[in-house]
């Protein structure tokens, strides 16, 4: 805990002058009915911002706080103090090493300094700058898809069997018509009961996704057939004039 004592102290003053709290185990630990490691992982679960300090020695716990910081998805901000260090233990070498692998793709970019006022500075950018970038990020619009506008009005029939070839012959024709007039449409003609209207059912479900609207009107009369046309010119909110009979 004495090496970089100043070097936290520091960070966290530069941190209090832009009214950021930092946690430090030797000033806000306490006493506390728990494990020590239960109290420093909690903190590591409650932070903003990991910030993470390395000089010469290699500290596992240090270390463990840094891999719980990733795995919680905390933006983690890594200061090395670049003096001396000859000195360095080779384990805290190779991590270093490892966490500034360009092809690492959990890798980070670490800031080097060398004074307790190096620090200071750059900790006030980076986190700066860390803030600035996570705002910007929230206050970008999501791009908005279009709302699939859907009225069949049965469920899809998990029996249904068959007619493979008769379904993508359907498709095909409709989808080399997707560059033409709106006019064309495709017949399934037959007598009663031979399963128009499952076939036509199972096509919206099978290739439903590929289209952003799909209307289903019942044409069994022409009063059925008008009453469809006005629920669906409430379904898309189209202005009408005040609904008529449909006789």
């Amino acid at each position: 805990m004495q090496e970089l004592a100043e070097e936290r102290h520091s960070l966290q003053k530069a941190l209090k002058e832009y009214k950021i709290y930092g946690w430090l185990w030797e000033e806000d630990a306490g006493a506390r009915p728990e494990p020590i490691r239960s109290t420093y992982l909690k903190q590591v679960e409650a932070c903003d911002i990991y910030i993470g300090l390395f000089w010469l020695g290699y500290g596992p716990d240090t270390i463990e706080e840094y891999n719980h910081a990733r795995a919680h998805n905390k933006p983690c901000l890594i200061f090395e103090k670049h003096i001396n260090i000859e000195y360095r233990s080779p384990e805290l070498a190779i991590f270093l090493q490892n966490i500034q692998q360009v092809a690492n793709p959990d890798g980070l970019t670490i800031c080097r300094f060398e004074t307790s006022d190096q620090l200071a500075e750059h900790v006030q950018t980076d986190v700066l700058r860390l803030l600035t970038t996570r705002f910007r990020e929230s206050r970008q619009q999501p791009q908005l898809t279009p709302q699939r506008i859907w009225n069949v009005p049965f469920r899809h029939n998990p029996f249904f069997t068959g007619r493979n070839s008769l379904l993508q012959q359907l498709h095909n024709n409709l989808a080399s018509h997707k560059a033409t007039v709106l006019t064309q449409a495709e017949v399934i003609s037959g007598l009663g009961g031979i399963g128009k209207t499952q076939i036509a059912l199972e096509y919206t479900y099978r290739f439903g996704d590929e289209y952003q609207a799909i209307f289903w009107v019942h044409a069994d009369s022409h009063a059925s057939l008008i009453n469809d046309y006005f629920n669906l010119a409430d379904l898309l909110n189209l202005p009408l004039a005040q609904k008529q009979d449909p006789d």
